[in-house]
């Protein structure tokens, strides 16, 4: 639920925009560097010191700095710091903390981050018989959760909105590492039927069996090293072939079958399209059920390649049962899926040499090399080309070239559309679908950025 005149999000203003209303601040006072950041604040705020040291590892949130402008109102914010020892997404910690605070929440926004989602929420709450409202948000940066409260009375509010978002979206780390992982990673990986591995906390322990060409399993246990004996998550994970479903309608009979093979029933729970798929897949689902009055929590994920189908099923112990399992078990499904990685059949060197012609900006050529090596191993070029060109895409948007990343999303859509071309009667319809879902996933990228 988000309520943008309440909550306004993506604020766009320039360096100097935001000089020219508010004021940076270096944080920079703890030992350990790892803990320095940035925000800008109100001009008339003033710096206290927090609450002294770094976050320990495990430990209870602890404040960096605190701030309180008085003129022309009272604005306070806190900069929270949390050392967190597993991966875990900011926005369920957040919401943990939203819940133990006893917060109202008014408007919620959640985001994927290239460290997970993070979340973002307008709050109330009664404090001393005065009505207060704030923002709330939580990011990560590696293993350092970044909690930043900005809050008023009630009555001022609306007139200090958009300040609170400018604090929000201007927090920085001075060491930043936005992608690192909390844990190193252990990989679920075979060659059947297709060449892939996935990327599993290391709090897991894996178990991956060789497969062969229509499937390859693997299962995965989470154990915590307070309790090692104790199995507090379950992963379940498939790889299957392209031709094992003909249809959505299959795979979701199939996904709920392998489902019910492992003891669960989700009769009553649906597959939900999801708006923006896995890089390098055309479409994903998403399934999210609990059993036994919330003791027990069952998440899903069912993706489709143009090569394969994957599902992953994650079992947790239900947010009230065991929060700190719950949340670990919620970042794993999404780790898994979101960094899988499918390998088409070439020789290292045919990636070498794709590598360099698309680096080096030779397109034509780049283009040219895929289709002669797809067509060498039977492949569908063009769904090849054009997940290649929405990587390129994600690489270039990333690192702050949006136009280029525009030209390589529309080139990719353009690719998708020549795929949907040679369908056949039967395929038309779900082909179209695929360019439509193509082209709405890099259109919601551009929007994220404020462009058109």
């Amino acid at each position: 639920m988000h309520d943008a005149v309440l909550h306004p999000v993506d604020v766009v203003l320039s360096d100097a925009g935001v000089r020219a209303r508010m004021m940076y601040v270096a944080c920079d006072g703890a030992f350990d560097s790892q803990w320095h950041f940035r925000v800008a604040v109100d001009r008339n705020a003033a710096m206290e010191p927090g609450d002294g040291g770094v976050p320990e590892r495990g430990e209870d949130a602890l404040r960096l700095a605190y701030f309180v402008a008085q003129k022309p109102r009272r604005i306070e914010v806190d900069v929270y710091g949390v050392h967190l020892p597993y991966e875990v997404d900011a926005a369920d910690w957040l919401d943990v903390f939203i819940e133990s605070a006893e917060l109202k929440v008014l408007s919620y926004v959640r985001r994927r981050w290239q460290s997970g989602v993070t979340a973002d929420a307008v709050v109330s709450w009664i404090e001393d018989g005065a009505h207060r409202m704030g923002r709330l948000a939580a990011v990560k940066f590696g293993y350092r959760l970044m909690l930043v409260w900005a809050y008023c009375g009630a009555a001022d509010y609306g007139a200090a909105a958009q300040d609170m978002a400018v604090t929000i979206e201007t927090l920085r780390m001075v060491e930043e590492e936005p992608a690192g992982m909390v844990e190193a990673i252990r990989w679920a990986a075979q060659t059947s039927p297709v060449v892939w591995k996935m990327p599993i906390p290391e709090s897991w322990q894996v178990d991956s069996r060789p497969g062969n060409q229509k499937a390859t399993t693997f299962t995965a246990v989470l154990r915590l090293p307070e309790a090692p004996d104790k199995q507090v998550g379950m992963m379940n994970g498939a790889v299957l072939n392209a031709e094992t479903f003909a249809s959505e309608e299959d795979a979701f009979v199939g996904a709920a079958d392998g489902i019910a093979a492992i003891g669960l029933d989700c009769t009553k729970a649906t597959f939900v399209a999801e708006p923006e798929s896995p890089p390098g897949f055309i479409s994903s689902w998403l399934l999210r059920f609990d059993e036994h009055d919330g003791a027990i929590e069952v998440r899903a994920r069912l993706m489709r390649h143009a090569r394969c189908w994957v599902l992953l099923v994650v079992v947790s112990p239900g947010r009230r049962a065991f929060v700190a399992a719950w949340m670990q078990c919620g970042r794993a499904l999404d780790v898994a899926t979101l960094l899988m990685e499918i390998t088409e059949p070439l020789e290292a060197s045919d990636w070498s040499q794709i590598a360099a012609l698309e680096e080096a900006g030779r397109l034509e050529v780049f283009e040219a090399t895929v289709i002669e090596l797809s067509r060498r191993e039977g492949g569908a070029a063009e769904v090849m080309l054009a997940a290649l060109y929405e990587r390129r895409g994600i690489r270039l948007h990333q690192g702050g070239n949006i136009d280029q990343a525009r030209k390589a999303w529309d080139r990719g859509a353009e690719w998708m559309e020549k795929y949907a071309e040679l369908a056949s009667p039967e395929e038309a319809d779900a082909r179209e679908l695929e360019v439509s879902r193509y082209r709405q996933r890099t259109a919601r990228r551009l929007g994220n950025t404020g462009q058109d």
